[in-house]
């Protein structure tokens, strides 16, 4: 093989293995690890539950349209809890137990502070009205033990 050859195959590679620190719109789904759909309120409602342990360890709410070329109409990226980053502030946090109910979505969110000992879980829910997400909803933290 060439040289300029073995370079580019190098250079493919390396980039390809290299952590990634800022992650861009299009390229967050390489880190998805579930998803799944149901209809509500005539629309598509879906979620994309990433790697709680990539440079992107949110959970993606999203209502499509089936009936406009599947235009995303609302989107939600949840990468932050209690206003704290979960990619830099916890020592892990991650989503669990993702269900639907009727038009609206529950989740466990786990996670343990870097400050203080113990896991932590909160049940969340977000409804989806209309042609939009409505706030987060969760429950108090509790401990997981």
């Amino acid at each position: 093989m060439n040289s300029m050859r073995w370079n580019m195959l190098l250079a493919a590679l390396a980039l390809g293995v290299a952590p990634a620190y800022t992650v861009a719109d299009t390229d967050v789904y390489r880190y998805a690890v579930e998803v799944n759909a149901k209809r509500a309120e005539g629309l598509l409602f879906k979620y994309t539950r990433f790697n709680s342990e990539s440079p992107y360890p949110c959970l993606r709410l999203e209502l499509i349209n089936p009936k406009d070329d599947w235009a995303v109409v609302e989107r939600k990226d949840i990468c932050e809890m209690n206003g704290l980053s979960l990619a830099n502030d916890f020592s892990y946090a991650g989503f669990s137990r993702i269900e639907f109910h009727g038009s609206a979505v529950s989740f466990d969110f786990n996670y343990l502070l870097n400050e203080e000992p113990g896991e932590h879980v909160q049940r969340c829910t977000v409804d989806a009205k209309g042609k939009a997400l409505s706030e987060m909803k969760c429950t108090d933290p509790q401990s997981a033990n």
